[in-house]
Parts: structure tokens; sequence; C-alpha cells
């Protein structure tokens, strides 16, 4: 474990903001993916940064912090989502589909190439992508967050890159 998450863990403020400043976007990612409202994600994303401040004697090391402070992302925006259920029907297509360029997080560039490469990509391999390159996760912690093998990861990682290359023109 890293010093700066054990400081955390601790419930060090300095560490919570440098870890805040790393994580956001991952976890506003994340939230936005399942919720498909740029609001609420980036709710989300601050509430779960929260519960894990104020929870952080429950983390156990059996995944790691990152991976930890994931799935506490993802069942937030995952309650939200059967909250908005009771009220709301949803297209299941919503439910599936992945995050685009009204992230407000995103600068125009950034909002242009996610778009293209939403398009050339499915959306489970876009999500893939996305937090593979993005946001530099290993291929364990991406597992984990798709419900997946990091096995089964690799040549789809692969398979999706060669795409975006030949669609691309890239190398």
């Amino acid at each position: 474990m890293k010093a700066i998450e054990k400081a955390f863990l601790e419930k060090d403020e300095k560490a919570c903001e440098v870890l805040y400043r790393k994580y956001f976007r991952l976890l506003e990612f994340l939230a936005l993916e399942i919720l498909q409202d740029p609001s609420e994600a980036e709710d989300v994303a601050q509430e779960s940064f929260l519960k894990a401040f104020l929870h952080s004697k429950e983390y156990t090391q059996e995944v790691s912090f990152l991976a930890w402070l994931c799935r506490i992302a993802k069942n937030e925006a995952l309650d939200r989502l059967r909250k908005r259920r009771r009220t709301v029907p949803l297209d299941e297509e919503k439910i599936n589909a992945v995050p685009d360029s009204s992230s407000p997080s995103a600068t125009a560039d950034e909002s242009l190439l996610l778009e293209r490469v939403k398009s050339i990509l499915s959306p489970e391999d876009y999500s893939l992508v996305i937090l593979r390159v993005y946001f530099r996760l290993p291929y364990k912690e991406i597992a984990l967050l798709l419900s997946s093998t990091a096995a089964q990861l690799v040549p789809r990682y692969d398979r999706a890159i060669k795409k975006l290359r030949k669609t691309l023109g890239g190398k």
C-alpha cells in the first residue's frame, strides 16, 4: 500500500485532497457509465470520497485501495440508479451506455476524440480502452470493475486497439 493511501485511511485531510485530485475523474467516469447524467456522476464521485474517508476503517487489503474506492463509487451509482428506476422507467440501452463528451471535465479535443472512439468501438470495448489508456489502470483492476478476468480483457483490449488504429489510420 502506498504511503498516501495509508495516510488517507488514517484520515489525513491532505492525503484526501491529493487522492481526490488523482482519482476524481476516474470515479466520475465510472458513475457516468452507469447513470448517464454528468451532474449526478459528479455527485457520486464526491460522495464516494466522503464515504471512503468516513468509513476508512472498513477497508481491508483484500483488494487494492483504488479497486476499493472504485467499488464504493460503482455501488453508490447503482444505488442511485435503483432509486431512479422506482420513479422513472429506464431504457436498457441507456443503462449499458458509456460516457460521452458531455462529461463536465472533458476538454474540447478530448470530447472530439472520445466521440470518435465511441463511434468505432462497442460500449464494452470503449470502457475497457478508456480505463486502460486514459486512467492507466492495470488489467486486474479493470477486471474487477467490469466483472471480467484479466485473461479475457487482454485480447479484447488488443483487438479494440487494432480496430482503432485501422480506423483512425494509426500504426
